[in-house]
């Protein structure tokens, strides 16, 4: 990619300008960091540095080389855990980071009648996450329960159900092996919403596939934060 963008003598800025893909994710291909970039991503670097329909070919072949096979649902990992390390030069994104910080601001105050939730969507690297692990930070002094992220892995060929989430969720808040055993579907998800009802705590639910992910784990009361 190092290669590409200095032949188009393109700084990443200026690729990240044409492309609409992040700087911090061209950089960190350019590394070696980020092996697995998604179809969209290099399209829309392929565009940035208007290859021609050969070498656009070739950058997408070994883009699709470098993925993994479609592995099982039951396969996947999927851990919540305390927020990855945000972005120190975070700059930009003010309008956004407003609206949702108005949002949390309601439900401290009461205002906001339901937990708040929110969709951050864009397209691939064009910095969702990290928007969502900043707000997360700026929040988790107010959040003595804990501040979450949990992949959904909503690209994968098949995503991981919402059954399958429950579980390292209610684990992570304090459900024991035995009680998860003797839960059903159901119980889980009732256990679920029991406990988020009295949590005071940001959950990042990142990549989700599509509705069907999501709409499950949103609170219905109580005061927790999903983005």
């Amino acid at each position: 990619m190092r290669e590409l963008r200095q032949s188009r003598r393109l700084t990443i800025e200026e690729l990240a300008e044409a492309s609409g893909i992040s700087g911090r994710a061209i950089g960190d291909m350019e590394r070696g960091r980020s092996r697995r970039p998604h179809r969209g991503t290099i399209t829309a670097l392929a565009q940035g540095l208007d290859l021609d329909e050969a070498v656009r070919a070739e950058l997408l072949g070994a883009a699709r080389a470098a993925r993994p096979g479609p592995q099982p649902a039951e396969s996947v990992r999927i851990s919540p855990y305390t927020l990855p390390r945000g972005v120190r030069d975070f700059v930009g994104r003010r309008a956004e980071l407003s609206a949702l910080r108005a949002l949390a601001r309601e439900a401290d105050e009461g205002r906001a009648g339901a937990p708040p939730a929110a969709v951050v969507c864009g397209p691939p690297g064009s910095g969702k996450t990290t928007l969502a692990v900043r707000l997360a930070e700026e929040l988790a002094a107010s959040c003595p329960d804990g501040t979450f992220l949990v992949d959904l892995r909503g690209l994968d060929r098949r995503p991981p159900p919402v059954e399958q989430v429950l579980p390292v969720l209610l684990a992570s808040w304090g459900v024991g092996d035995a009680e998860l055993a003797r839960l059903t579907a159901e119980e889980r998800l009732a256990r679920y919403h029991e406990l988020t009802a009295g949590l005071r705590a940001v959950l990042v639910l990142d990549n989700a596939g599509g509705e069907a992910q999501v709409r499950p784990l949103l609170p219905r009361a109580g005061g927790c934060s999903w983005w």
